[in-house]
């Protein structure tokens, strides 16, 4: 299935902020409280996003091993990454976005 505009939108907004993407997704029903509760127990950005972290989410998003990458270079991190890609796209997008904001 293709992705829109819109959708692209959405999942740049839930990664950067959860909540917001739970919203223009689903509106505000009980999903929106849960996602802010969550995103309150765990996920505060403490480090403010600069382009190059941005350019690395999107790559992450369309070909996860290049985000990963970029940011981590040619190591064991990338080998798991094109594995999980090969194994299932959506595991590998996970495990992009985890690298990307852990280090």
């Amino acid at each position: 299935m293709p992705f829109t505009c819109s959708d692209i939108c959405k999942i740049l907004f839930a990664v950067i902020f959860p909540p917001l993407g739970v919203f223009l997704e689903k509106g505000c029903e009980c999903e929106l409280l849960i996602a802010i509760a969550l995103t309150c127990l765990g996920y505060i950005p403490v480090m403010p996003f600069t382009c190059s972290d941005i350019c690395k989410i999107i790559f992450a998003i369309f070909l996860p091993p290049l985000g990963v990458l970029l940011e981590k270079g040619c190591d064991c991190d990338l080998l798991i990454n094109i594995l999980l890609t090969c194994l299932g796209y959506i595991p590998g997008i996970i495990h992009a976005l985890y690298i990307i904001f852990k280090y």
